[in-house]
């Protein structure tokens, strides 16, 4: 978002879904690339979605109103035994059994 607004797309309501509709701003983009290409050299680790995910997610987004790619969240970290989330997104404290940490926490 921040390279887009760098960009020429305005600040504002709903930056995401304006910048869908900006095709050729989109295309233009690539920060986000580069950033992604260091992310193995900060020890983070990038796990693949097992094939049940998806539809094991729809509990999710039922019970408590997690949007598609939020509801993965919870089924990661609950296949990985971990029950905290450094997350910005209120929308997981929802969840019970997730303890999350907000930039504000630190």
């Amino acid at each position: 978002m921040l390279e887009a607004i760098e960009q020429g797309l305005s600040p504002g309501p709903n930056p995401a879904a304006r910048l869908a509709r900006s095709l050729e701003l989109v295309g233009g983009l690539s920060k986000y690339y580069f950033s992604t290409l260091k992310i193995s050299q900060m020890g983070v680790e990038t796990l693949l979605m097992p094939d049940d995910f998806l539809t094991k997610s729809q509990e999710y987004r039922q019970a408590y109103g997690l949007l598609g790619n939020d509801s993965l969240v919870p089924l990661y970290i609950r296949a990985a035994g971990i029950m905290s989330l450094a997350s910005a997104d209120a929308a997981f404290d929802r969840i019970p059994w997730i303890r999350r940490a907000a930039p504000s926490d630190v």
